[in-house]
């Protein structure tokens, strides 16, 4: 998922508690058509016991407490359940958007009648049950193909009939609901459909041996289909399956501690490569905003703004931990968050500014107690005969032709001035403040 998907998808995520709560509510307050929910509890991954091959992870698993009729009280269960599933709409764009889910909800409405309607008015959700008999009106009321099987595949795997389909806002609030019962036949035709798919290629990867896997097979079908060829390689693809192989249950070597989420696992390599690296890529985080505007463009004052950068980041780290409050708690505090709170009390450009205040203010002190002293110095001090200086650059001819590559870089790598109205204010500084007789200085545009 990319782009409002994924938004969408991890705003879900976030809410879902709070979805499955209201939906309980709605269940006890007798909303929900047939449904008397006494407990609702979050999943995690399951399988089909009498195929390993089956996973799944539903949002949630609600369960009713039933009343038996006369004909079936000996063998009765009081207790069923069934599977929740939860979708967030947060666009108003195309198709599977918030403003589809308010038309949806209104069809709904309109299917149940008068009372239907005064809860929408009142923002209530509205509930209806469906089922697969229904074909049209199944797919009017979930357009999405991918959702309807979603919502099958939870109770293929489960082995329950009904599926709950919330769709909710980004704000929290439910907006209607669909009990969906799936008939046995469809169910037996899905696990033909998914024993077909597993003994003509997917058999493969859930061998004992990972010699048998064919890598030359899955390249080729990489670099075959444009978007697969445009997103992973084969190295890509190989790291994800080993990483599945790993947690893979009832494997060879099976774990039996709960399986953790698998976009928060790294690669060795990759981690061992986050904890050695240099700082390098915290400085140009730091110094990325905060750019260096030269009165006089020449390799070599291009160079000292670099190196001042630099040692600014040196002492502005320096700065943040002498002058912290709270101690670090090695049980608790990671580097992550040290950082933050450290940020949070002073930033980069923050520091810069006041250790250019702060060398100003010396070179002042200097000049004045030099001068009252009236003390001789020698020839190395300041004050001995200007160097020879290039001119500044102005707007026409701003770079020499033998600096051009340095002439389009900022001195944090920023190409040539920063951008917009930064660019404009940069320009315009450089102008009017440079002169053959002024020492070059960095000017600092902090966001």
């Amino acid at each position: 998922m990319e782009g409002k998907q994924k938004a969408a998808a991890r705003l879900g995520h976030q809410n879902e508690p709070n979805y499955l709560k209201q939906y309980f509510n709605d269940s006890k307050e007798g909303r929900v058509p047939g449904v008397n929910v006494c407990d609702i509890r979050r999943c995690g991954l399951a399988m089909k016991k009498d195929k390993l091959f089956v996973r799944d992870s539903a949002d949630g698993i609600a369960f009713e407490q039933c009343e038996p009729s006369d004909d079936d009280m000996e063998d009765f269960d009081r207790i069923s359940s069934h599977l929740v599933e939860c979708k967030c709409r947060s666009s108003s764009g195309s198709d599977g958007s918030l403003k589809r889910a308010h038309q949806i909800q209104k069809r709904i409405a309109d299917i149940k009648g008068s009372s239907a309607r005064a809860d929408i008015v009142m923002s209530d959700a509205v509930y209806l049950r469906v089922s697969t008999l229904d074909q049209e009106l199944l797919a009017e009321l979930i357009p999405s193909p991918s959702e309807r099987i979603q919502l099958m595949h939870h109770a293929y795997t489960y082995d329950r009939e009904n599926v709950a389909y919330l769709v909710v806002d980004p704000n929290g609030d439910v907006l209607f609901g669909l009990v969906v019962t799936f008939e046995p036949e469809l169910l037996k035709s899905y696990d033909d459909v998914l024993q077909f798919l597993y003994n003509n290629g997917l058999n493969l990867f859930y061998g004992s041996d990972i010699d048998d896997v064919p890598l030359d097979l899955i390249e080729g079908i990489l670099l075959s289909t444009p978007t697969l060829k445009a997103k992973y390689q084969l190295n890509d693809f190989m790291t994800s399956f080993l990483i599945w192989r790993e947690l893979f249950p009832y494997g060879p070597e099976s774990h039996k501690f709960p399986i953790p989420a698998c976009d928060m696992l790294l690669p060795f390599e990759h981690s061992l490569w986050n904890n050695c690296k240099g700082g390098s890529d915290t400085v140009t985080r730091f110094a990325w905003n905060c750019l260096s505007v030269l009165p006089i463009k020449s390799p070599q004052t291009a160079v000292a703004a670099r190196f001042f950068i630099v040692y600014a980041v040196l002492f502005h780290q320096t700065r943040q931990v002498i002058t912290m409050s709270k101690r670090v708690d090695i049980n608790k505090d990671t580097i992550q968050s040290v950082r933050e709170r450290n940020n949070k009390r002073f930033s980069f450009h923050q520091t810069l500014n006041f250790l250019s205040r702060h060398l100003v203010e010396m070179a002042q002190k200097e000049v004045i107690d030099s001068s009252s002293s009236g003390a001789t110095r020698s020839i190395t001090s300041f004050e001995q005969q200007d160097a020879t200086r290039h001119k500044p650059n102005f707007a026409k001819k701003r770079f020499k032709v033998d600096h051009s590559i340095l002439g389009a870089l900022g001195a944090t790598g920023a190409s040539p001035y920063g951008r917009g109205k930064r660019k404009k204010t940069a320009c315009r500084r450089t102008i009017t403040t440079g002169s053959t007789n002024v020492v070059p200085t960095i000017a600092l545009d902090a966001p």
